[in-house]
């Protein structure tokens, strides 16, 4: 028998087998969980059932039966039992637990999160049920994959917590929360619930710190009430409305956490910096869009000829054929469109030489072509964001295929796009013979005119659906203007993209531009991920610099890395405490220029080989960054040198056949294709001019104005 009576009772009431109620019944529950473990679920069922009617109602029975319902998705049956079980078990906080699990499989996440507050309510300080553990790391996925990452990642540092840090996955989901480029920077802050030397002898200080040591134990809800009582007493205090703001988001109401963050910002005691990232926080997370929406709309014409329309199509200088997001409008259960294809607002530069940038055209909607179908005719779907261009458009399409489009037959709104993402979408087609440099420069071009030129002049909701351009002598609306362009700053695109100082845009807007940050006596640990941007790296000491640059690792901060790589490859020193081939790699991932990207690489490997360390990894980066580049040049002679003598080396083999795979040059089954690897095809993304920016793998087509935030497995 496995099963010791001396060990806690499966109803986690805390007594021991011996003295609870399951002391007459051990045997019987040493056979249960046996099958448990042996994942026969319901053969321990139907032992539980067989007890419950032999014995009657028993606390740690009731907990089994639920907890394998649960494991076999009974879950309406599991709620009624874990309701009885809960009427009847008030302060036993495995119900809760158990709630809080239920709540999560129907996606109730609201209900989810204050249950594991209930549970912890009616939880001992100490021997905390492990199913609890458990509860808030499923809870902490769930929210996740709903895109709240704060209080997802709170929850799961909650879960590390409780298991002593000895949940690896638990702690690499943690880990991504911070690493992923998809998750906005300010979402990486930490708004720290401390007290200055002021405010310690302030006379609402015991009861604050009562509640930051409720809220150290995952009491969230508990410490928020305290907090809310105390900023009722004493308004106007920065360190409980930043405590109410933090807590808030940990319990996922990013409604409170909004208000909260807008509140602190508006504090006269808070310093500017905070203030900024504070409104920027509060506009964030908020649930109203900051801009206005275009409706997204597919239009139907039915086709009387599908081969003359392909044709009329295939012979316009407007018309070209690919697919950049359509593809997600079309029904899996249906018969594929037989074509697609993107319509232009001007003829297709067909080379570079031929015309000016001023001549390239724009993608302004897309087509999907259907043949008839049993009970359908032919149709063409069209695609098309409803902005001032609109009627324009299909104007157009009836000017370039004449009779062949037959009737207008539906408009239908399929999405809604923010008027921001819309005006600030790369949506240039470009000469097919540019090379990868120029395309990047064109982009950065064109990036400049957006944040300088376009940006000002959107309508935002926080300005009173008034542009920065228009409120920039406005007093009152410069804290949010200050807000939007730090959001605008940190998001993806500017944080890939190096070259755009986005003090010009403060400069052009009358803003005050932050100051770099200096000093040997700066507190990393309270800089936040934006502030850390502004630090004076060149005379930060080593440990202050190695510390910087790990936690801008951690955090993919991209423009800490950029800045602190040189300071740390200058200091020969420094290498003793971190590896250079590593920080050369990395950099030549951030370069966009190709040619300096690969010098990097070059320079990696020779530390690397220098310090007698294995080079395989760095051989399958490189590989990696011509295939990406489209620069083969290079690329037989790396997998000669690779197979020749770094296959043995760790990880080497893996990455090379996952890279290799990737790019369509190894089957899944391990085998090479025909064509040789030193002239790879390229990877199809169903757009043929996507510009691929440092920092990301090769892109994939979004959906028009929807946002992509990583989601747990």
């Amino acid at each position: 028998m496995d099963i010791d009576i001396y060990q806690p009772c499966p109803c986690h009431s805390g007594k021991k087998i011996k003295f609870c109620c399951a002391k007459d019944i051990v045997h019987d529950l040493d056979q249960i969980l046996n099958l448990t473990r042996g994942k026969q679920h319901v053969a321990a069922l139907e032992k539980v059932d067989r007890l419950l009617d032999k014995s009657g109602p028993r606390a740690c029975l009731s907990v089994l039966k639920t907890h394998l319902l649960i494991n076999l998705k009974e879950y309406a049956q599991a709620n009624e039992v874990n309701a009885a079980f809960l009427r009847e078990h008030p302060d036993n906080p495995t119900g809760y637990a158990h709630h809080a699990l239920l709540m999560a499989a129907e996606g109730r996440t609201d209900d989810a999160v204050d249950a594991l507050q209930d549970a912890l309510e009616v939880a001992p300080t100490s021997g905390v049920p492990l199913i609890l553990g458990n509860a808030f790391r499923i809870v902490g996925m769930m929210l996740m994959s709903h895109g709240d990452v704060v209080a997802g990642r709170a929850h799961l540092i909650f879960a590390s917590r409780m298991r002593d840090g000895e949940d690896e996955v638990t702690g690499q989901l943690v880990l991504q929360t911070f690493s992923s480029p998809e998750v906005p920077l300010l979402l990486k802050s930490e708004f720290p619930v401390v007290l200055t030397g002021h405010e310690e002898n302030q006379p609402w200080a015991d009861r604050f710190l009562n509640a930051a040591l409720f809220a150290e134990r995952g009491r969230w809800r508990a410490a928020r009430i305290i907090a809310s009582k105390l900023d009722a007493e004493y308004p106007g205090q920065p360190a409980i409305v930043r405590a109410i703001a933090t807590w808030s988001m940990n319990l996922g109401d990013t409604m409170s956490g909004s208000a909260a963050f807008r509140e602190l910002s508006e504090l006269p005691g808070v310093d500017h910096d905070e203030a900024v990232e504070a409104r920027a926080m509060s506009l964030l997370i908020d649930d109203q869009p900051i801009t206005g929406s275009h409706e997204f709309i597919r239009t139907t014409y039915a086709l009387s000829d599908t081969d003359k329309f392909n044709e009329t199509a295939v012979s316009s200088l407007r018309i070209r054929t690919g697919s950049l997001f359509s593809h997600h409008f079309i029904d899996d259960n249906a018969p594929p469109p037989v074509a697609g294809y993107l319509l232009l607002d001007k003829d297709a530069v067909a080379s570079l030489a031929a015309a000016d940038e001023d001549d390239f055209p724009r993608v302004i909607g897309e087509m999907l072509v259907y043949g008839r179908e049993t009970d359908r005719p032919a149709r063409l779907e069209t695609f098309v964001v409803c902005d001032d261009q609109f009627d324009d458009i299909h104007t157009r399409l009836q000017d370039v295929f004449g009779d062949t489009l037959g009737q207008r037959l539906t408009d239908e709104v399929v999405q809604q796009v923010g008027v921001l993402d819309h005006a600030m979408s790369f949506k240039w087609h470009l000469p097919e013979d540019m090379t990868l440099e120029q395309r990047q420069e064109f982009v950065q071009r064109q990036r400049v005119r957006e944040y300088l030129e376009i940006w000002p002049n959107i309508p935002f909701i926080p300005l009173g659906d008034r542009t920065p351009a228009e409120v920039a002598n406005d007093r009152d609306a410069q804290l949010d203007v200050e807000a939007l362009v730090l959001l605008l700053e940190q998001g993806a695109d500017a944080q890939a993209v190096d070259s755009f100082d986005f003090n010009r845009l403060r400069q052009h807007l009358g803003l005050p531009e932050p100051q770099p940050i200096t000093g040997s006596e700066v507190d990393l640990d309270y800089l936040s991920p934006i502030q850390v941007q502004r630090l004076d790296f060149d005379n930060l000491p080593d440990e202050f610099l190695i510390k910087a640059y790990v936690m801008a690792s951690s955090a993919g901060n991209l423009r800490v890395l950029r800045s602190a790589a040189p300071v740390i490859l200058s200091r020969p020193e420094m290498e003793k405490f971190i590896r250079f081939e590593m920080v050369y790699g990395m950099l030549a991932r951030l370069t966009v220029d190709t040619d300096e990207a690969l010098h990097l690489m070059h320079k990696a490997r020779q530390h690397a080989a220098a310090a007698d360390r294995p080079i395989g990894d760095l051989l399958v980066d490189e590989l990696e960054l011509r295939l990406e580049r489209n620069r083969p040049d290079g690329c037989q002679e790396l997998l000669r040198v690779l197979q020749a003598g770094h296959l043995r080396e760790p990880r080497t083999q893996y990455r090379l056949a996952s890279v290799l795979q990737r790019f369509g040059i190894m089957g899944p089954d391990g085998s090479m294709r025909d064509q040789p690897p030193g002239e790879p095809e390229p990877v199809a993304t169903g757009a043929e001019n996507q510009i691929w920016t440092p920092g990301e793998p090769a892109a994939e087509s979004a959906e028009p104005g929807k946002s992509k935030l990583w989601l747990p497995d």
